[in-house]
């Protein structure tokens, strides 16, 4: 008995041995440039080679902790609204902490580039019944395949708006590469004129008619979620090349705004009620 005993206890304190050498920590604490800890601040974790992102919170301290992950070379960065990205590299051979430091963004439109699409929207004027209309109209027609930071992230006038009109009142009804042919949206085609007026003055070149629109950060419960990004990799059958030719912006630098290139790549996620993330796709890449 006693010898089974020690077979066991043997066998256990090898396995923790291997576990502790395989699997590693990091943890840290996310401060403001300024000074002060900051909560709820999005920080995320990628070891190079892999397809896996592991995303967590910060504390109301502003500590944050990963669970425990193999060893390896790993990314580390943190985003909020409101904040510049921060980004350092780590090796993890041995428990780490790896602390990060966000600098606010003062430019305003800056600020405007980084919301996320509810925000984007809820920031849209409409103090008058002709801009609550309008409102409407942009978010009845203009988001259903994509984000609406994918459309308001970039500033154009009237003559830019109509011309995204143009293409925009066709693609609904006959798909991404609508010809000559193709039949105009009724509504789109009617309100174009009204609605890139509104959009002029909302996301164009002069003083912008938004509010800036902003949400707090998660806190208790909410800041305990650990939640996980998998890389989907392209079909090298369809000739498209590597994401980063298609696209550099992969979305991690919340600074940069809404990773977009039209016709390229999934086009746009949506988390369901089943918890599975669904995603459409404009192009052959199944």
């Amino acid at each position: 008995m006693n010898s089974l005993r020690f077979v066991l206890c043997t066998i256990s304190t090898a396995l923790l041995a291997v576990t502790a050498h395989a699997d590693q920590l990091l943890s840290g604490t996310v401060t403001a440039k300024a000074g002060g800890a900051l909560d709820g601040v999005t920080v995320s974790i990628k070891r190079e080679g892999s397809p896996i992102t592991t995303s967590v919170y910060t504390d109301a301290q502003g500590n944050y902790y990963f669970p425990a992950l193999p060893e390896g070379k790993y990314n580390v960065w943190a985003n909020a609204l409101g904040f510049e990205h921060a980004r350092a590299t780590v090796t993890l051979d041995a428990k780490r902490k790896q602390n990060l430091t966000l600098a606010p963004i003062t430019d305003r439109e800056a600020r405007y580039r980084q919301l996320p699409g509810e925000l984007m929207v809820a920031g849209l004027p409409e103090a008058t019944p002709e801009d609550a209309f309008m409102k409407k109209i942009f978010t009845n027609n203009c988001t259903a395949c994509h984000t609406p930071s994918y459309v308001l992230q970039f500033k154009f006038d009237e003559a830019g708006w109509n011309k995204i009109i143009d293409l925009m009142k066709v693609v609904p009804n006959n798909g991404v590469h609508p010809g000559a042919t193709a039949k105009p949206s009724p509504i789109l085609e009617r309100i174009q004129p009204r609605l890139a007026a509104y959009l002029a003055r909302a996301r164009g070149p002069g003083e912008t008619s938004m509010k800036e629109v902003t949400r707090p950060r998660p806190t208790g419960e909410s800041a305990r979620a650990v939640w996980t990004l998998y890389d989907l990799e392209l079909n090298p059958n369809n000739g498209i090349g590597s994401v980063v030719r298609m696209n550099p912006n992969d979305g991690t630098n919340w600074s940069l705004g809404t990773t977009s290139k039209i016709g390229q790549v999934p086009h746009d996620g949506g988390l369901g009620l089943d918890g599975n993330i669904y995603f459409t796709a404009n192009n052959p890449n199944r």
